[in-house]
């Protein structure tokens, strides 16, 4: 069982990085997405090393440890990212100080046994009897871990459809699991399998799905932006309301606009300001069974392309 729970871990978080890395390259927290679900996949596959062997227990530990330290520091700047604060865009070294801590005492596991007592009072690689920096280690861990789940939670009050922000809330809720199931196997050193990683893996699918377009099994052979930015043929998409949502390089060139100044912008608006724009025809963009938006595309590259369609 410990096994089979820990190998759907690593499966489920290397998936969830390969279809991450696979969707808009301008998508939000799409790095610090990315970084956290291979993470998790090392954390899952140092335990699995262990139970069959490939690892000696103090190296599946130091593998462990080096992807768990920066899992707290990354889930917080990730919470402010999806809340569209400020700080991680003008002051990206705030991240890195908060994972200053953690490189600390990963240091002190590669030093002698005078040094490694401070983290570990079983040795350099035993974790069978925490010492004291593992201790303020793990509450500066989980301190920041509950603060991005509260600012995931807080996000939810920027979203305008009850639909988004409940299931915002659901996500905010769905990252407490980890810490309290970390909590728990930790404090009360229970035995068995650490949960942490399978329900870090079940918050990260929540979430994509919260952050990027596409189901979980979706996976293209080229990311979803390069195949829309390199389209030859002018393309906008819109959500319900007309406000742009992507536009490619070809429209950019037939509109005359920058990509940054069209993102956001109504799509009226959009063609009243272009010096010259085509007859574009709108279709009906449908995920789900519901529909999500519109495709914009020339009515002469319709007109071409159709029949063939």
């Amino acid at each position: 069982m410990q096994s089979l729970v820990t190998e759907l871990s690593v499966l489920l978080s290397f998936w969830l990085c390969l279809s991450a890395w696979q969707r808009d390259r301008t998508a939000r927290g799409r790095r610090l997405f990315i970084a956290m679900s291979g993470l998790v996949c090392v954390w899952g596959a140092a335990g699995l090393g262990q139970v069959h062997g490939a690892l000696p227990p103090g190296g599946a530990d130091r593998l462990a440890f080096l992807a768990i330290l920066p899992l707290p520091a990354l889930w917080l700047g990730l919470a402010l990212v999806v809340r569209g604060s400020p700080l991680v865009d003008r002051a990206p070294w705030a991240l890195g100080l908060l994972l200053v801590p953690g490189a600390v005492c990963y240091g002190l596991l590669l030093q002698g046994p005078q040094l490694a007592h401070w983290f570990l009072l079983s040795g350099p690689y035993g974790v069978s009897r925490p010492g004291p920096l593992f201790w303020l280690n793990a509450g500066y861990g989980w301190a920041l871990a509950s603060l991005g789940s509260l600012h995931f939670l807080l996000s939810a009050r920027s979203l305008r459809s009850r639909r988004e922000r409940a299931k915002r809330c659901l996500v905010g809720a769905l990252s407490i699991a980890p810490v309290v199931g970390n909590v728990v196997y930790v404090s009360w050193g229970l035995p068995g399998i650490d949960p942490t990683p399978i329900l870090l893996a079940a918050t990260l699918v929540a979430l994509r799905s919260d952050l990027f377009s596409g189901d979980l099994l979706q996976a293209l052979p080229v990311s979803q932006h390069d195949l829309v930015s390199r389209l030859p043929k002018p393309l906008i998409l819109t959500d319900l309301h007309g406000r742009v949502t992507e536009i490619n390089p070809a429209a950019e060139a037939c509109l005359a606009v920058a990509k940054a100044d069209a993102l956001d912008r109504h799509i009226e608006g959009l063609f009243e300001q272009a010096s010259f724009a085509p007859e574009f025809e709108r279709w009906s963009l449908v995920a789900h069974g519901r529909e999500a938006g519109f495709i914009l595309l020339p009515q002469r590259a319709r007109a071409t392309d159709g029949g063939s369609a």
